[in-house]
């Protein structure tokens, strides 16, 4: 059983965030590849922060890429994050919006 990529995710604050995007994001938007696409991504905290993701897209032709970033200053809660994707005729398509939890962390 593969889990939905809309899942609510949990993360410990100051854990790097690491996510490999399945091609079923883009498909689900209507790309057939990523080639001229501009893919940014963005996790908004509790206390309404953006935090930029860095994102990495080894192969445009395929529909697979990667985000990242460091929790390190995120504020505990809950959190929401979405991928945008830019056609190069700049026509703009969302993902779904993924609940994101940031437990506080113990260990320093």
């Amino acid at each position: 059983m593969t889990t939905s990529p809309y899942s609510t995710l949990s993360i410990k604050q100051g854990s790097t965030f690491e996510k490999s995007i399945p091609a079923t994001v883009a498909q689900d938007l209507g790309f057939t590849d990523l080639v001229g696409v501009t893919v940014t991504s963005s996790i908004v905290t509790v206390d309404s922060m953006e935090h930029k993701l860095t994102v990495v897209i080894p192969d445009a032709t395929q529909l697979t890429f990667n985000v990242s970033a460091n929790t390190t200053g995120w504020k505990v809660g809950e959190a929401n994050w979405d991928i945008k994707f830019t056609r190069p005729d700049g026509r703009v398509a969302y993902s779904p919006t993924v609940p994101v939890r940031i437990a506080k962390r113990f260990t320093t």
